[in-house]
């Protein structure tokens, strides 16, 4: 199931983002650090790795957009404890946000913006453990 959604996903992001009016499509990937969270046991660890995403855009002004996203990352998860740091299991993050963002100054080639978004985060291990969703918060500047 992995290597056919990365076979898909890459795909898509060879093709150019798809406009119609004010509206794009845009597949888009990179890397992603991972995370980490405290625990009783030790300090769980999500491995940095690349991750892939498509969204789609609607141009509402002509410095504001307004948009929806999903964005996959294939990871592992690991728990670091008294000096060892083994891997537990494979781990899909998946992120589902709607936000917008705003052009803050018109300089000309280099525009600096706002962004900010809200979603679900969705934590889909592998094996027969049940996944876990979570609020999720983007902004930047």
């Amino acid at each position: 199931m992995r290597s056919l959604l990365g076979v898909i996903i890459g795909a898509l992001l060879v093709a150019s983002p798809v406009y119609a009016q004010r509206a794009a499509l845009t597949p888009f990937g990179g890397w992603k650090w991972g995370g980490s969270a405290s625990t009783r046991q030790g300090t769980l660890n999500t491995a940095a790795s690349e991750h892939f995403g498509l969204e789609l855009s609607v141009r509402m002004r002509r410095d504001a957009s307004a948009f929806l996203m999903v964005d996959y990352q294939p990871t592992v998860l690991r728990l670091k404890s008294g000096g060892t740091n083994p891997e537990l299991f494979d781990l899909d993050a998946w992120y589902f946000m709607a936000g917008g963002d705003i052009e803050m100054l018109d300089r000309g080639q280099v525009i600096p913006f706002a962004l900010g978004a809200l979603g679900v985060a969705w934590f889909d291990p592998a094996g027969d453990r049940s996944g876990e969703t979570a609020f999720a918060i983007c902004m930047r500047l």
